[in-house]
């Protein structure tokens, strides 16, 4: 582990936001990829993968709703820095949590990490649950009890999806791509009359968009025409 990754986690006193920031600036890992290959893996594997990162995107297309982001991510093009980012950062986590998966002793060290650190909130909403539903904790069956750690897990990821956002300065990466966005963040199929990615929403259709346009209808009309 580098030395000032180590010094961060080490530190007494509680990591704030500007910490894990200056971790980025000499760690950056948003470039990073996972050596977990997909392709290779089993069905069963395979689907795991599948939805770790449908997990992941879910998360994180709703934090970026909260940082300012309005418009789905399936609007625009892959060449979108917002986008890109997404795939990146998905890609490496689902990865990374993969190979855990297949260790055992690095998915036992996971889980040891998760319920210490979680221990307060999760004892705190196990006897909240068990109150609403008039019963005692010990009372409470496996599934009544998944679904509270699902819930506390699902509030902790939401937490992290947004410190990480914020680390990789997210909202501001959201401002400039808005300030000074480019027909290459939108596909093809985009409507570039009413594209909006200025900062006054208006924006002139240049020739080559124009140009799609009259070929899409003139396809129409050929199509049209032959029924």
């Amino acid at each position: 582990m580098p030395k000032k990754e180590s010094a961060l986690l080490d530190k007494p006193s509680p990591i704030t936001l500007d910490d894990l920031k200056d971790q980025f600036r000499h760690s950056d890992w948003s470039a990073s990829t996972s050596p977990y290959n997909v392709a290779r893996a089993d069905a069963e594997h395979a689907k795991v993968y599948t939805l770790v990162r449908e997990y992941f995107n879910e998360f994180w297309t709703k934090k970026l709703k909260d940082n300012g982001h309005k418009h789905p991510l399936r609007s625009y093009s892959d060449n979108y820095p917002i986008r890109l980012l997404e795939k990146s950062e998905g890609d490496y986590i689902a990865g990374t949590i993969m190979e855990i998966i297949e260790d055992d002793t690095a998915l036992d060290n996971v889980f040891d990490i998760f319920f210490t650190a979680m221990a307060e909130p999760l004892s705190k909403g196990l006897e909240a649950y068990a109150e609403s539903i008039g019963k005692s904790v010990d009372s409470l069956t496996n599934d009544e009890i998944y679904t509270v750690i699902d819930k506390i897990a699902d509030k902790g990821l939401f937490t992290m999806m947004g410190l990480l956002q914020q680390t990789q300065n997210v909202p501001e990466i959201i401002g400039i791509a808005k300030e000074n966005g480019a027909y290459e963040d939108f596909p093809w199929t985009t409507n570039f009359e009413k594209a909006d990615f200025t900062a006054s929403g208006i924006i002139q259709e240049p020739p080559l968009a124009k140009c799609c346009h009259w070929m899409k209808s003139s396809t129409r009309a050929i199509k049209h025409s032959m029924k």
